[in-house]
């Protein structure tokens, strides 16, 4: 009897957990607007000078016309790094109710997936911020790291972002310093571009 108790109560806290999750994660996602806004208040917590590459959705979203919401930020690199702004991230999560992760350098091993001269076409956002420069990926290379992450949503996203015949050479680029890695992804990209015939 005990041990259906328990089971019980294990259940409980179970379905407990994943409504809050739910509920948690429905109230987290934001468009255009909703990620200025928290760049700026991160902004006028700062009192240093601050870098940031934003890249995945949130770039998208910011630079490229990408109409969905996001649930996070990504930032690819910062100066100083992401960790060095947690206390003033995490004071801005629990203000809205974030997760403490909502912005975070989870994305920065796809660094190694770009070509190496991504920085130079990094695109400047067009917002004004006080101690913080934005800059986001451009629309190839962020095409280049949804390829090489290839989840369900960065499908829909290379899609909309529409890979043309003129970025193949940046992302055949991509492909050759890839192979010399992870041999799996870039040959997983090259048949993804010979479907779409762009290859």
């Amino acid at each position: 009897m005990l041990g259906i108790l328990l089971l019980l109560i294990a259940i409980l806290i179970l379905l407990y957990s994943l409504f809050i999750y739910i509920l948690y994660t429905m109230n987290t996602k934001f468009g255009k607007e909703g990620i200025v806004s928290l760049l700026r208040e991160l902004d006028q917590t700062l009192s240093i000078q601050t870098q940031i590459i934003v890249c995945g959705g949130a770039a998208g979203i910011l630079v490229h016309g990408l109409e969905r919401d996001t649930l996070d930020i990504n930032i690819l690199a910062g100066e100083p790094p992401v960790a060095q702004l947690s206390k003033h991230i995490i004071s801005l999560a629990n203000k809205h109710g974030l997760p403490e992760k909502w912005i975070n350098d989870g994305a920065k091993g796809y660094i190694d997936y770009l070509p190496d001269d991504f920085r130079d076409r990094l695109i400047r956002l067009k917002a004004t911020f006080k101690h913080i420069k934005v800059y986001a990926l451009s629309r190839v290379d962020l095409i280049i790291m949804k390829l090489a992450a290839f989840r369900p949503e960065d499908i829909e996203d290379i899609v909309f972002l529409k890979p043309e015949t003129k970025d193949i050479p940046t992302i055949t680029s991509a492909i050759d310093k890839i192979s010399r890695f992870d041999a799996k992804t870039a040959h997983r990209i090259e048949l993804y571009l010979k479907e779409k015939g762009l290859v």
